[in-house]
């Protein structure tokens, strides 16, 4: 994490959400998060926490770029359903 944060070669850095090991990065030199499924959280409150403090992680006090967030799900798999429910939105 610090290499990366500290004007590193490396453009990518993949983290678990879900892992108590990525709580409270920083990483206001990354300015895209890309979910590549959607969390897996036994409830909705948990889900929403992990969610918002990813996001949070690019989005502090310093960060000078603008975030983006993608989210990437395959058509007709169980991913869809997930996020739909967990969500309320729908995958179209």
């Amino acid at each position: 994490l610090e290499k990366f944060q500290n004007d590193s070669k490396e453009r990518v850095l993949l983290l678990n959400v879900m892992d108590e090991s990525a709580s409270g990065a920083n990483l206001t030199s990354a300015n895209h998060a890309i979910f590549i499924s959607p969390l897996l959280a036994p409830t909705q409150e948990i889900y929403d926490a992990c969610e918002t403090q990813a996001i949070g992680r690019l989005r502090r006090y310093g960060q000078l770029k603008h975030v983006k967030i993608w989210r990437f799900l395959s058509l007709d798999t169980i991913d869809v359903e997930i996020y739909q429910q967990r969500t309320g939105k729908k995958v179209v």
